[in-house]
């Protein structure tokens, strides 16, 4: 009996992957994350139960999965509507809003999102994609800063790595405000982000020789 080769396994793998994550984000944005089930999401991609938990091993996983996969484009996609002339703090607060605005699609699946990255479940499979993604991102945004620090907007010695994994968390805990309940979208993504930022760039300006930030 021939063996299948390498590749045509591989394919096949992957394009069942690829059927799965477009029928739990279907059933997810359609039902909504607490409605739908792993059953459904199976007989939607056409695979068995069984199949469907050798690529996701509970819903938390598979959403990881597939936001995986729309938050990489979200990232690209915030990354090319950037000015390229703009002043620093209105190029943060939009290329941060728009990640506000894709969440404010499907609230509840951003929260259950959320809360499987940050209190992940013993074991759950996409934790190191999810990181390794997020590492990505504030790596991109390092990037940014640094055209502003040549620019003269940041002082020279503001360690980028640190100022990016700050604004990072600062979008993180203002979305999760809102996710929670304590502000409102428009203020989440407003004035709230909006003053946030500005203090964090304040600290992040020239200063008197000899004062180490």
């Amino acid at each position: 009996m021939s063996q299948e080769k390498p590749g045509l396994r591989e394919r096949n793998k992957q394009e069942k992957r690829q059927r799965i994550q477009r029928a739990a984000w279907q059933l997810f944005t359609q039902k909504g994350f607490a409605a739908t089930t792993m059953r459904e999401v199976a007989e939607l991609a056409q695979v068995g139960s069984g199949t469907l938990f050798l690529y996701a091993k509970d819903k938390p996983d598979l959403l990881q999965l597939v936001y995986y996969e729309v938050l990489a484009e979200t990232i690209e996609q915030a990354f090319r509507n950037l000015s390229a002339e703009g002043e620093l703090l209105e190029t943060l607060v939009h290329l941060f809003q728009q990640f506000f605005q894709f969440y404010q699609q499907h609230p509840e699946n951003a929260r259950a999102y959320i809360k499987a990255v940050f209190m992940p479940a013993q074991g759950q499979m996409y934790g190191p994609q999810t990181l390794q993604q997020v590492r990505d991102f504030q790596q991109r945004l390092a990037d940014l800063l640094a055209q502003f620090q040549q620019q003269g907007a940041i002082a020279p010695n503001v360690p980028l790595d640190q100022a990016s994994s700050n604004f990072f968390a600062l979008y993180v805990s203002t979305l999760g405000l809102w996710l929670s309940g304590f502000l409102s979208f428009e203020e989440a993504q407003g004035q709230v982000l909006h003053r946030a930022f500005a203090l964090q760039i304040q600290g992040m300006q020239s200063r008197e020789p000899g004062v180490e930030l």
